[in-house]
C-alpha cells in the first residue's frame, strides 16, 4: 500500500536531488509521473526512481588513449 511519506513535494524533490524547482518541472513535462491535488503537484518516490533509471547517463568516462577499445583499429 502507497503510504504519504512515498510521495514528495516539487520543492522536497528538488531538495533531494539538488537541483531546482524549474528543473523539477522540465522534467515533468518530458514525462516525470505526478499527482495534482488542487494546485500542489506530487511526485511518487518509486517513480522518481524509475524515471531517473531510464533517463541516466553516464558521464567522464573515457577510454585510456581516447580511442573507443569497442571499435576495431
Amino acid at each position: 500500500m502507497t503510504e504519504l511519506k512515498d510521495f514528495l513535494s516539487a520543492k522536497e524533490l528538488a531538495e533531494v536531488l539538488g537541483v531546482t524547482i524549474d528543473t523539477v518541472l522540465e522534467w515533468r513535462d518530458k514525462g516525470l509521473p505526478f499527482y495534482r491535488i488542487g494546485k500542489r503537484v506530487w511526485f511518487e518516490q518509486h517513480e522518481i526512481a524509475e524515471f531517473i533509471k531510464a533517463h541516466l547517463r553516464v558521464e567522464g568516462m573515457k577510454p585510456k588513449g581516447g580511442k573507443n577499445p569497442f571499435k576495431p583499429p
